[in-house]
């Protein structure tokens, strides 16, 4: 399974072009997926909660609900 927001967003968009600017949301949701679960994955001494600002996480969380506002719309319009 792919774990990239903007992978996701190119396939639902070649279904419902209404999904298309969704990608490049997806590529900003793409940067925080792995180095905010994982602590590895940030260059030593660097961790996650040190390494994003709470403005950085405000937007993530507004880019995030867009999405799901737009999958919601879309399951209802089915």
């Amino acid at each position: 399974m792919e774990h990239s927001v903007a992978l996701l967003a190119r396939y639902c968009s070649e279904k419902d072009p209404t999904f298309t600017p969704f990608i490049k949301t997806g590529t900003a949701m793409d940067q925080y997926y792995i180095p905010t679960r994982y602590p590895d994955a940030l260059a030593d001494p660097a961790v996650p909660f040190e390494s994003y600002s709470v403005t950085q996480a405000a937007e993530a969380v507004r880019l995030a609900s867009e999405i799901v506002r737009a999958v919601k719309s879309g399951l209802q319009r089915e």
